[in-house]
């Protein structure tokens, strides 16, 4: 779940006076899960997004207005201008892309924190950077869980946000005694939903049943599921 320290963080990207759409897109898991992570440790003043910028040289050529290392906080809002090699970047494979934006962010980010003499998101974008290479960049994460007893038994209900190939989807664990039982797909969307990632408020499970509530405009919300636990199907 996301803090209400640290809202967004989004990443930028820009060629000369071209936004690269298609790598806007194709980062937002990875810009989801800087956030989540930061989010984990950051206690300071509340932040409404952290805009990290990768422009080119060419961009800085037509826009000098807009400096190298820019770092600007207004709002609750926090944005650095990092230097994209977009050159360097095109020549390597899709992990080492994933491993060098990574890092820029980071290094960006902690850039940022200095400037803003803002040591507690220093912190948390030191511990995001480590944890973030230990996940092994792995952007799933569990939205909502709940765990209870049923009888003699403890279950327990997770609903995962997964993400592949330009989507993502909502999916259900359900497990008995720590042995999953069942999987469900909920739900699918594109990259860059935000939506999607706050429209699920709660997931319980009684009277046999999980229950997963959110939002009044999900017309499918509250979605009930029953448990048959004596032969694990639904």
């Amino acid at each position: 779940m996301k803090s209400a320290s640290i809202e967004r963080t989004l990443f930028f990207f820009k060629d000369g006076d071209q936004n690269l759409i298609e790598l806007i897109k194709g980062f937002f898991p990875y810009y989801n899960l800087l956030n989540r992570l930061l989010s984990e440790k950051y206690k300071g003043k509340k932040i409404k997004f952290i805009n990290i910028a990768f422009y080119t040289e060419a961009t800085y050529a037509l826009y000098p207005n807009q400096p190298k290392h820019y770092t600007h906080y207004h709002g609750g809002n926090l944005w650095f201008n990092g230097v994209f090699d977009i050159e360097a970047f095109v020549k390597m494979n899709d992990e080492e892309q994933i491993i060098y934006i990574w890092t820029e962010a980071c290094n960006n980010l902690r850039e940022a924190a200095i400037l803003s003499k803002n040591e507690e998101l220093l912190h948390a974008c030191n511990f995001a950077f480590k944890k973030g290479l230990e996940l092994k960049l792995n952007p799933d994460f569990i939205l909502l869980e709940c765990e209870t007893r049923l009888g003699s038994d403890i279950v327990k209900a997770e609903l995962w946000i997964h993400f592949f190939e330009g989507n993502m989807k909502s999916k259900l664990s359900f497990s008995k005694n720590g042995i999953i039982q069942f999987e469900r797909e909920i739900d699918k969307t594109k990259y860059g939903i935000e939506f999607f990632l706050d429209m699920y408020k709660k997931i319980e499970i009684k009277n046999n049943s999980i229950v997963i509530s959110g939002h009044r405009e999900v017309e499918y919300l509250p979605l009930v599921i029953p448990i048959n636990i004596g032969n694990s199907h639904m």
